[in-house]
This record gives structure tokens, sequence and C-alpha cells, in this order.
């Protein structure tokens, strides 16, 4: 908890700041310095949100001590080459290149 706590303030108070100053009347903030302010104050709220996610899951996780987890075993290797040739395919990432060593012999995407 005292971890998330920290995690918590910090970004908390780049907000409060911004907004601090945003609000002062000892400076005229010109358009662009207020959307980056803005900008900031957005993505340590993003920043806010994930770590309150993770603090829920966290939680939920804890309450689900009792339950069973179930497990099986997969091919690792063979999962890595499944997921590399789907993406592979997406016509967004038509002009990179994959290479994956290991196993028999390397195969390229």
């Amino acid at each position: 908890m005292a971890g998330v706590t920290h995690d918590l303030k910090t970004p908390l108070s780049y907000i409060s700041g911004y907004t601090d100053m945003l609000l002062s009347d000892e400076h005229e903030w010109s358009v662009d310095e207020k959307r980056g302010f803005l900008q900031l104050n957005r993505d340590k709220s993003a920043h806010m949100e994930e770590l309150i996610n993770d603090l829920g899951i966290a939680f939920r996780m804890d309450q689900a001590s009792g339950m069973k987890f179930s497990s099986q075993k997969i091919e690792l290797v063979e999962l890595i080459h499944r997921v590399v040739a789907e993406t592979a395919n997406m016509p967004s990432v038509k002009d990179n290149t994959v290479e994956i060593l290991g196993g028999d012999e390397p195969k390229v995407y």
C-alpha cells in the first residue's frame, strides 16, 4: 500500500501544480503553454487511472486467494511463431522483417 500511495502522489502533485499555475493571475499564459499544461494534466490523470485499476486488480486477487487456478502446458516456441506470423500478415507491418532464432532453423517472417 505504501508504494501505491507514493505512486499516486507523484502524478497528483503534477496535476495540482500545473492547475495552480493555470489559475494564477501572476502570469498570462499563451495558448500553447496552456495546452501543454493541460496535456500534462491529462497524461498524469491517465497514469493515475492505470495505478488505480492496478490497485483494484490487486485487491480482487487478494480477495480471490481461495480461488483455484488451472494450468496447462503450452509449446512456447510454437506460440511465438504463430503470433509473429499473424502479426507479419498485418498491412501496417508489411515492410518489417522478423527473424526468430532458435529451434531447428531460423524462420523469417
